[in-house]
């Protein structure tokens, strides 16, 4: 499994900013086995979605994203937790153990 996530300074961030790197959270065995980082110019949703699909991502975490930019993630494949905040690998590691969830499922 693959897990991505779009920041500056290791703190979550959305994919159309400026001077991101999309952090990839490789996954065997319910723990990180390896992380990368890929700079990432902001660009369309279709794009990140382009981008997404040619690294395998599986599961992306993202804060606000609107109905629009998740139809054409989901269209493409890419499973996302939404209307998150924080420390990527923080949140990484809270999904892992269970204890992370989507904001909007409960608000």
């Amino acid at each position: 499994m693959k897990i991505a996530a779009a920041c500056k300074k290791d703190v979550l961030s959305d994919f159309s900013d400026k001077d991101i790197v999309f952090v990839f959270f490789e996954i065997a065995k319910n723990k990180i086995s390896s992380v990368n980082e890929i700079p990432f110019m902001a660009g369309t949703p279709e794009q990140c979605a382009d981008f997404l699909v040619k690294h395998e991502v599986d599961l992306l975490f993202t804060p606000c994203i609107s109905d629009e930019e998740k139809n054409i993630l989901d269209n493409a494949g890419v499973h996302l937790i939404c209307n998150l905040s924080g420390s990527v690998r923080t949140l990484v590691e809270a999904y892992l153990e269970g204890t992370l969830f989507d904001n909007k499922k409960y608000f």
